[in-house]
């Protein structure tokens, strides 16, 4: 799983050269499913929301504030998500997103790397 690492990627190279479309590219995903495998959507939560963050911090001219802002909309989306359509998993998502933001801002305070919050053993 990986998260973010095309915009990670291509955001710097797109802000110093032009970037392409080709409409005619074709792309074909592989991907092998464990279906026994119990995913965790609290990691899943916390885990998209740190390497956001990452990549925020990583282009100085991103505002962390509209960071914080954009996963509070998605946080209270995927609440009421769960709440109307009576699924656990948005809702636990979202309590990810909260602890990954919780992690962040501690991080941000503290002047830390945030490299050292993004092992999947935090």
């Amino acid at each position: 799983w990986a998260i973010c690492e095309d915009i990670t990627f291509s955001y710097p190279i797109g802000k110093k050269y032009p970037m392409y479309v080709c409409s005619a590219a074709k792309v074909r995903h592989e991907h092998v499913y464990d279906h026994n495998k119990k995913i965790d959507h609290f990691y899943y939560g916390r885990a998209a929301t740190l390497w956001r963050l990452y990549f925020v911090m990583s282009n100085t001219n991103l505002s962390k504030t509209l960071f914080f802002y954009m996963i509070f909309a998605q946080v209270i989306i995927r609440f009421f998500q769960g709440v109307i359509f009576f699924r656990k998993d948005p809702i636990v998502h979202a309590f990810g997103q909260i602890y990954g933001c919780f992690v962040g801002i501690k991080v941000l305070l503290r002047m830390q790397n945030i490299i050292s919050v993004l092992s999947e053993k935090n």
